[in-house]
């Protein structure tokens, strides 16, 4: 591997930090949740119809006994429930009223941390920051579809 490429993967380093910083952040404000609820829950939200225990595993890099656990977690507390999918093999995995109130309330964790963090920068980090990411973003499109 090159210096260019050790360099950039350090870069991205900084984005995981932020991300940690603010799942470790909603971790302690609710204190009910682990960080791979946190992100189970917040993926499972975005799916109108639910997703496989595979999807979940896929999107979350977790592998799938960790996803089992997660989900079995969510579920018995109310969470989330599973049922079966086309396949007799696979379950779709939604959130229950009272999951989708906790997904509300870790969004609205999230808005409150990520203000927190940003309104300590100066409008010029703002910007060269949006627009930096900005280009990030395009150019990742460019390779991963």
């Amino acid at each position: 591997m090159t210096d260019d490429y050790i360099d950039l993967l350090k870069n991205l380093s900084s984005v995981r930090k932020l991300r940690a910083k603010v799942v470790n952040e909603i971790n302690l404000r609710l204190q009910d949740l682990n960080s791979m609820e946190v992100l189970v829950i917040s993926i499972i939200k975005k799916g109108n119809r639910g997703f496989t225990m595979s999807d979940l595993s896929e999107m979350t890099g977790f592998s799938n006994a960790t996803i089992t656990s997660v989900v079995d977690s969510l579920e018995s507390r109310g969470l989330a429930k599973r049922t079966k999918g086309k396949d007799r093999r696979s379950y779709i995995v939604t959130l229950t009223e009272r999951g989708k109130e906790k997904a509300a309330q870790i969004e609205d964790l999230k808005k409150e941390i990520f203000n927190e963090f940003f309104r300590k920068m100066s409008k010029e980090d703002l910007l060269e920051l949006r627009e930096t990411l900005a280009k990030f973003s395009q150019i990742i499109d460019r390779y991963i579809q």
